[in-house]
């Protein structure tokens, strides 16, 4: 049994195709490589079902279905507040190879990408690469999924609205800009943290809890009343989840990045900074509902 046969005798994969014919093709590719857990739908709406009761580790899905397209699903799967896994790796199934598909598919938030027909090699080499080489996830205003930049250029010209980017000029005043510059630092410190965080280990959250009572405190400095609202709703969320052991670690990621977002996006692009602050209260609004008896 080779690495990937070790990994995938452990994985759970959704499988979402109108055709039952390829379904079955697709699966029986998938048992010959140990795959044990196979679940399958055959549009988006039963997929997103089945996503929800499975919680499977990977999904390949058709793009040209009726009702929900593949692409819907992805999209689902990527930005709805109910969807419990938004990582998930996604391998798309499409018969199109034109460069303008590939790119809306990528834009919409896919892993990988097969073109028909399916043969076993393609299938094996997708696999390989989102469980052994997976492209970073990126969550921002405007994008969630894998990183769409599969080399980093140094000649990109576009904003800046990742954590590891550096901060753009800003109008603000010096001293402001400094509280800023250390508000970015923190985010950094907290989304090493929030990758190995065990939010039942009180020791840990307290000092996330910490960390996110000293952001908002340079927050309240920082003449961004954005940027305030979005720390102020982080320590929020860790001091009223973190004691009842129901905090996400996503929640709080989602918040580093709204920090990050808001701390590239100019004061002057109202519109995109108020979809951000609103995104992320509806989000914490809906966890403090769900956690309510």
């Amino acid at each position: 049994m080779n690495k990937l046969e070790r990994v995938l005798l452990k994985t759970s994969i959704l499988i979402v195709d109108d055709q039952k014919f390829l379904r079955n093709i697709l699966g029986e590719m998938l048992r010959n490589l140990g795959v044990n857990q196979i679940h399958m739908a055959e549009d988006g709406k039963e997929g997103i079902k089945q996503f929800k009761t499975w919680l499977p580790g990977i999904v390949f899905t058709d793009w040209n279905m009726p009702g929900m397209s593949g692409l819907e699903f992805t999209k689902w799967i990527r930005n709805d507040p109910q969807s419990p896994n938004p990582e998930v790796p996604i391998i798309m199934l499409t018969a199109n190879n034109q460069q303008t598909h590939i790119t809306q598919a990528r834009d919409g938030g896919i892993s990988e990408l097969i073109v028909k027909p399916i043969v076993p090699q393609n299938v094996v080499s997708r696999l390989h690469q989102v469980l052994f080489n997976p492209r970073r996830f990126i969550t921002s205003y405007s994008y969630r999924g894998p990183d769409r930049r599969r080399r980093q250029s140094t000649n990109y010209k576009g904003p800046l609205r990742r954590l590891t980017d550096p901060i753009e000029v800003s109008k603000k005043s010096p001293e402001a800009q400094k509280v800023v510059t250390a508000i970015h630092a923190l985010t950094k410190q907290m989304g090493e943290v929030i990758k190995t965080l065990d939010v039942t280990d009180r020791k840990q959250v307290l000092g996330v809890y910490s960390q996110a009572q000293d952001t908002r405190e340079l927050a309240k400095k920082s003449e961004d009343h954005d940027l305030e609202k979005a720390a102020n709703s982080l320590f929020q969320y860790i001091e009223i989840m973190g004691a009842s052991g129901k905090m996400e670690n996503r929640v709080v990621r989602a918040h580093l990045q709204a920090l990050t977002s808001l701390i590239h996006l100019p004061d002057s692009d109202e519109s995109n900074r108020t979809a951000v602050v609103k995104h992320l209260l509806a989000l914490v609004k809906k966890k403090f509902s769900e956690a309510t008896p």
